[in-house]
């Protein structure tokens, strides 16, 4: 993932890249993905981290503060939210306004949010729906 292809759709996004001292490198491991995202998500709070990378004591990341707005709208689609499928109204015309309920998510799949949802055979991506407000 490069920094061009997510300004794409992240206009905002920029890239940091952190030298660690070895102590630092020695007291974190960094080269669990889960343990890095943590540490740089204190570093660059309100931002979503999409992309890091460690090598050696060099630490490389791509963050967003728009991305963290969109991955907060997802991660509200707990079960009970009612959603519009906006993404498959071409392929699916007969679900085009029917209103969904989540029952299951929102979980990390494939490198997207998915939510599953009531009476629809397996996973939805959550960045093509929209909560409906009743």
């Amino acid at each position: 993932m490069t920094l061009e292809e997510v300004q794409k759709q992240y206009p905002d996004a920029m890239k940091a890249s952190l030298t660690m001292t070895t102590e630092a490198m020695q007291t974190h491991n960094f080269y669990k993905t889960d343990e890095l995202r943590k540490y740089l998500q204190t570093i660059f709070p309100g931002n979503s981290i999409l992309y890091c990378n460690c090598s050696g004591r060099k630490i490389t990341a791509i963050t967003s503060k728009e991305a963290y707005e969109e991955e907060k709208r997802q991660l509200s689609m707990v079960p009970g939210t009612k959603v519009i499928m906006t993404g498959s109204e071409g392929d699916f015309p007969e679900y085009k306004d029917k209103v969904w309920e989540v029952y299951a998510g929102p979980k990390w799949m494939c490198g997207s949010l998915v939510v599953w949802l009531e009476g629809f055979s397996g996973a939805y991506s959550c960045e093509h729906l929209k909560i409906v407000i009743e």
